[in-house]
């Protein structure tokens, strides 16, 4: 069995896609095997001139998207779509196809080394029990500039990282960064600007005789590669079609200066790459006639063996998706048995007093209880199992059966999966609850139960039902800030909508108030992960967070606001102030923004940005500043966005000081409704920064605090 996947990238020069897609995306070939996934890279999807080749114009991109999404529906369904600036990654998959484990990244390499006129957009999944990591990009220009090109390529595996949240806590080991090249196949797809190393007549000469393989010779990239300069492990198919730069638009000729003469030296400044660990077999890798740009796309269809025979079990430590299913403690020479190369010895757990055999696997139990679960921290529980077959079966599980918050593994891997004879079956299943896909929101606010059950098809068979069952100790993590505000009880104790909504959510403000009444500076680097689960617990029980556990409260409140199922702060209000500080000053934009805000998320940011003026003295109030804002965009890895939402933060800190009165309605209803009392010693203007003060009888009695 294989998976196969299209990869396709173009530079579309500022246009809007305006023209046929399906001979680029629909090659002649493709119908006997449609792909299962698609990954399209797409350059300069916005035109980079002026203050456009600095931030991102999100509708741009978007008739893109919408574009490639009309012409693979209703067979395929969107992944994930990530802009910056005119660089943007489309990946969709086959609606039988499941995807997991989805994170994105980006990299600026432009101006300063910073902005996304040039760079990459990264993004890592797995299918099939195979992680996958890939990247567009758009690298630094002009036929002089190698080894810049070459810088783009590392910075971008440098800092276009996939970050879990700080906070996860994975079965006791410290989270890391997981880095494109930590994967099993890594496709890289873009305008790489890599050019053609010979006078413009020879290059015309040999695209006139379509000598390809004498001009693929003096190939910029192909030289750099061989020399281990650039991509090292990465592989290229043939350059057996015409170079795709640089073209007048909407003609099949390149284009002239002035003097008659080529303007750019034609070039493969198009280019598809790829690396693997597992057999990738390039299929087709070709130029395609689509006019509109300067440049024609290009595309490669890869199939990537997914049977355990064809590609063998891989090192954990160079494999981040599987080493949670391979920690496991029932047997720690798992590896011996999914080769053979052991009997398995321990027939007596699998006798018929305590299984119950369906066909031909056998279970200890048809049922697993995972632990406690809480937001962000990952359990597993696993069953033992075993299969009379003679020969060797394909152990499935239909991936609709399974939500979200749940993965199952069989002998180390993400079925389907190959099991051979005498091989036990060592199913784990692993629980995180997370905002994806709304898990966390149904199971707090909606109460839904913690449950999957699920078959596993073996070749011919079914096996009985498979039944999970958990609990999920609910949080205020994850939640939309437009159905917190609904709560005024804490959310642990069988929360209860109110009638009117708070200005802000208590949550936010317990954290706030430690942070504001300790005389220790703002802690910015921590890993208090114990403390980090206490406090998140008092909050969810509606309980003051002393002053004292400021560095956990701090942790708490960047990870509150990474985890909201949305950004508190957009691009889009990057770029609204942005152009508008240029008309009319700081403040004035600041109000604008603002104004255009939801009144939830306006509130908060004028929360968080007030928050400054009160930190203890020692506070470095720039570097604070700057995870703030990292934290309310959900995006610490784009410098120059983070920098724009630091002014205006500091912005909204100004104005909001100045013209913000909010103190009564807040005072007058959350002591009403919540029972706690708010410090009357602070005055008005600092309504954001009140101190809680928890009556005694309140905490000890949840039922009451609720409404």
């Amino acid at each position: 069995m294989v998976l196969r996947v299209f990869c396709g990238t173009w530079n579309v020069n500022g246009k809007k896609p305006s023209v046929r897609l399906e001979p680029w995306l629909f090659p002649d070939g493709m119908e006997a095997q449609p792909p299962d996934i698609f990954i399209i890279g797409i350059q300069e999807a916005q035109a980079l001139t002026a203050m456009t080749a600095v931030v991102t114009d999100p509708a741009k991109g978007k008739a893109w998207n919408e574009a490639i999404r009309k012409l693979l529906k209703p067979d395929y369904y969107m992944v994930c779509f990530r802009q910056l600036v005119g660089i943007a990654l489309l990946i969709c998959a086959h609606r039988d196809v499941q995807v997991d484990d989805l994170l994105e990244a980006d990299a600026g390499t432009g101006f300063l080394n910073v902005v996304g006129n040039k760079g990459g957009v990264a993004a890592r999944f797995a299918v099939k029990g195979i992680s996958i990591s890939c990247v567009s990009s758009h690298l630094a220009a002009h036929e002089e500039n190698i080894s810049k090109r070459n810088q783009n390529f590392q910075d971008i595996l440098k800092r276009a990282t996939f970050v879990e949240p700080t906070f996860v806590e994975d079965l006791g080991n410290p989270v890391r960064d997981i880095h494109i090249l930590d994967h099993d196949v890594v496709f890289w797809l873009g305008d790489m600007n890599y050019r053609i190393n010979l006078p413009v007549r020879e290059v015309m000469q040999l695209i006139e005789q379509e000598d390809w393989s004498t001009l693929a010779r003096y190939d910029q990239l192909k030289t750099e590669m061989n020399a281990s300069r650039v991509a090292p492990g990465f592989e290229e198919g043939s350059l057996n079609f015409a170079p795709t730069y640089k073209y007048n638009s909407d003609t099949n000729s390149y284009r002239v200066d002035e003097e008659g003469g080529i303007k750019r030296t034609p070039s493969w400044t198009d280019r598809i790459l790829w690396r693997s660990r597992l057999g990738v077999k390039l299929l087709a890798y070709r130029r395609h006639e689509v006019f509109s740009s300067d440049h024609r796309p290009v595309s490669a269809l890869f199939d990537i063996p997914t049977e355990m025979g064809d590609r063998g079990m891989l090192d954990d430590q160079t494999n981040p998706l599987r080493s949670v299913a391979r920690r496991r403690s029932l047997r720690d020479d798992l590896g011996d048995w999914v080769h053979g190369q052991r009997a398995f010895d321990d027939l007596s757990l699998l006798s018929n007093e305590h299984s119950t055999e369906y066909n031909t696997i056998s279970f200890t139990s048809q049922t697993l209880v995972l632990p406690m679960l809480t937001y962000g921290k990952r359990v597993q529980a696993n069953l033992v199992g075993t299969h009379t077959a003679r020969n060797a079966t394909v152990v499935s599980i239909d991936p609709k059966a399974i939500p979200s918050w749940c993965t199952v593994y069989i002998n180390g891997r993400i079925p389907p999966t190959t099991i051979i004879p005498a091989q036990p079956i060592d199913m784990v299943v692993t629980g995180m609850v997370t905002k994806r896909d709304g898990a966390a929101e149904k199971l707090t606010l909606q109460g839904e139960p913690l449950f999957a059950d699920f078959l596993l098809m073996v070749e011919g068979a079914k096996s009985g039902p498979i039944r999970v069952r958990g609990t999920y100790q609910k949080s205020c993590f994850g939640i939309s800030l437009e159905n917190l505000l609904w709560y005024w009880g804490p959310l642990r104790y069988k929360p209860v909508p109110s009638s009117v909504p708070q200005v802000l959510p208590k949550e936010v403000w317990l954290l706030g108030n430690s942070l504001v009444g300790s005389a220790q500076p703002f802690p910015l680097y921590s890993d208090t992960r114990g403390e980090f689960s206490g406090v998140r617990d008092q909050i969810d029980k509606g309980e003051e967070v002393h002053p004292r556990d400021h560095v956990a409260a701090a942790l708490c409140l960047l990870a509150f606001l990474r985890e909201l199922p949305e950004p508190a702060l957009s691009r889009g209000d990057a770029e609204s102030f942005s152009e508008e500080e240029a008309k009319m000053g700081s403040q004035n934009a600041a109000a604008t923004v603002l104004n255009a805000m939801p009144s939830s998320k306006r509130n908060l940011v004028v929360y968080v940005g007030g928050l400054l003026d009160y930190l203890p003295k020692g506070t470095d109030h720039q570097a604070v500043l700057a995870a703030l804002a990292a934290a309310l965009l959900q995006d610490s890895k784009d410098a120059a966005l983070v920098r724009f939402q630091e002014r205006q933060l500091q912005a909204w800190k100004t104005w909001a000081k100045a013209r913000l009165d909010l103190e009564d309605l807040v005072s007058h209803e959350y002591e009403r409704r919540s029972g706690y009392r708010l410090g009357s010693q602070l005055s008005p203007r600092r309504m954001f920064l009140q101190t809680l003060e928890s009556q005694p009888q309140r905490a000890n009695n949840p039922t009451r605090i609720a409404n």
